[in-house]
């Protein structure tokens, strides 16, 4: 292929061309070659096309040499570029005589139509011709001369070499198979020449097809010079050839009930052209926009202040510039809070939150930093805030360029609850005597402090007494006490009493609670 700047559909008829040579050597069917027919009217089309764009960027070149005061270095480059199309116009002339000359000795056209070919399979004719009468040599040499003569002529002048796009010098057009990568490594194929390669045990077809995408490069390589050229003028030619719709929306946020809004237009680039864009006169990155192949500058603007704000954009094209004044509104996102309850945050616990950012989107990638406190820090916006004064707690909200903070009160951790149980059952004012003998003590967090700190809820019994009238008192560990059934009968009376009971806290130590927190119960046996 030719290489340079070749645009979506040029490349997709070069790798199809590729792919029927690499079948064609590799003797498929005949059902297979006629698919080259297909192949040869496209790149005929694509001839053309290139030849018509071609022709406008000479005119362009012309105009502008002679417009901004036809100085002797604009004129210079005007007579190079008057000559590279004089020498493709002549290679592409020549290559349509020997295309039909192909169609010709091979039986000609079927009652005239272009794309009926009496000899289209012929495999002898086409290759005898090229490789064995002269005819494949001339093309070769002619071919050879024309890249050489373009080279020369961008060398020979800075201006013009500067502006070259893509890799330079123009690389050969007559490849031999050990120069492509198809055949590269094919021990049948790759010590074949150019003329083996694209002629050999060719069928009418491909011959035509192998010529006319040889056109196709000449025309490319003609396009990419030209295009320096126009650069070295300053010529203004832009060929907006890439055109997708976009769709502008009023908000990307809609509220329940209320419309999505948003204009659709038709935006343009011009895939030869590489645009200078500038915010507020300082240049800025642009690159592809892989969807659409649509060329964008990216915007990227610190907000530090509130209030209203505009910017100066700028797109320079060759001596064109397009400006436009851009207004738009800074606000400080409000910072949103999620918990189970928001009066105030437990001291010395792990409070939960959620603290989000709406505004920022996908973009909010929050860190957390506390004043009169401590943060555990969650998955995203979840966080775990610890205050360890009774001071109000300042929450610190920082992403990416943003930053807030919210404050909150503190208060202290609730008494919990106590009750009895024998087996399953709450034990009143009275219990039976058989059913005292296996009591369980419970120590239950408040309901809102155990909902809102989930992780500081749960409380362990460590030292208890039980008292029974008429005996001696009876230490216990943990929630359950076990008496002898000897040492109770109906009308005693026990009194259970909680000596040291200790919350398990957040990061698993135990914080006592205090004796005043800590009821005692009597219960009378029946």
């Amino acid at each position: 292929m030719a290489g340079g700047k070749e645009t979506p559909r040029q490349k997709m008829i070069g790798m199809m061309y590729l792919v029927l040579t690499a079948l064609l050597a590799l003797q498929v069917s005949n059902a297979v070659l006629e698919k080259f027919i297909f192949i040869n009217g496209t790149l005929v089309q694509l001839v053309h096309e290139t030849a018509d764009k071609n022709e406008k960027l000479l005119v362009q070149i012309d105009q502008t040499a002679k417009d901004k005061g036809s100085t002797p270095e604009k004129m210079a480059v005007l007579s190079k570029a008057e000559e590279v199309r004089k020498l493709t116009l002549g290679l592409v002339e020549s290559m349509d005589v020997l295309k039909e000359k192909m169609i010709e000795i091979t039986g000609g056209r079927e009652d005239g139509n272009p794309n009926k070919l009496k000899g289209a399979k012929d495999y002898d004719k086409v290759g005898s011709m090229m490789l064995y009468q002269g005819a494949g040599k001339k093309l070769e040499d002619d071919l050879d001369n024309y890249v050489k003569t373009l080279n020369d002529l961008v060398e020979g002048d800075p201006k013009i070499k500067e502006k070259f796009g893509g890799t330079f010098p123009l690389g050969e057009l007559t490849k031999d198979a050990s120069e492509i990568d198809v055949f590269a490594d094919d021990p049948d194929q790759k010590n074949k020449g150019f003329l083996e390669i694209t002629f050999m045990n060719t069928p009418t077809a491909a011959g035509l097809a192998s010529v006319s995408q040889l056109q196709a490069e000449v025309l490319e390589y003609e396009a990419r010079v030209l295009d320096a050229m126009a650069k070295a003028v300053d010529a203004a030619f832009i060929d907006f050839n890439i055109i997708v719709p976009m769709v502008k929306p009023r908000s990307e946020i809609v509220a329940l009930g209320d419309k999505y809004e948003a204009d659709l237009f038709i935006t343009a680039s011009a895939e030869g052209i590489d645009p200078v864009m500038k915010i507020n006169g300082n240049e800025i990155p642009v690159e592809i926009n892989p969807q659409n192949n649509i060329k964008m500058g990216k915007v990227s603007i610190p907000a530090t202040s509130e209030g209203e704000k505009s910017v100066t954009a700028t797109i320079e094209m060759n001596d064109s510039t397009f400006t436009e004044v851009v207004n738009y509104t800074v606000i400080r996102p409000p910072i949103e809070v999620k918990s189970a309850g928001l009066n105030a945050l437990y001291r010395d616990c792990a409070n939960p939150l959620t603290i989000t950012v709406p505004l920022l989107g996908a973009q909010y990638n929050p860190t957390f930093s506390v004043t009169n406190g401590k943060s555990r820090k969650g998955q995203g916006p979840n966080v775990q805030i610890i205050p360890t004064s009774r001071r109000k707690v300042r929450i610190n909200v920082r992403s990416g360029g943003f930053s807030g903070s919210l404050e909150f009160d503190t208060k202290g951790v609730p008494a919990p609850s106590v009750r009895l149980l024998a087996g399953n059952t709450p034990v009143g004012e009275s219990v039976s005597a058989a059913a005292a003998s296996n009591l369980v003590v419970q120590v239950q967090a408040e309901e809102n402090f155990a909902r809102e700190c989930p992780d500081d809820r749960v409380y362990l019994v460590q030292e208890g007494r039980v008292l029974i009238s008429g005996s001696a008192p009876r230490p216990f560990r943990g929630p359950r006490i076990t008496i002898p059934r000897s040492a109770l009968s109906p009308g005693k009376i026990i009194v259970v009493r909680l000596d040291k009971v200790a919350r398990r806290r957040y990061d698993g130590s135990l914080e006592p609670v205090p004796s005043a927190q800590l009821p005692s119960y009597s219960v009378s046996l029946r």
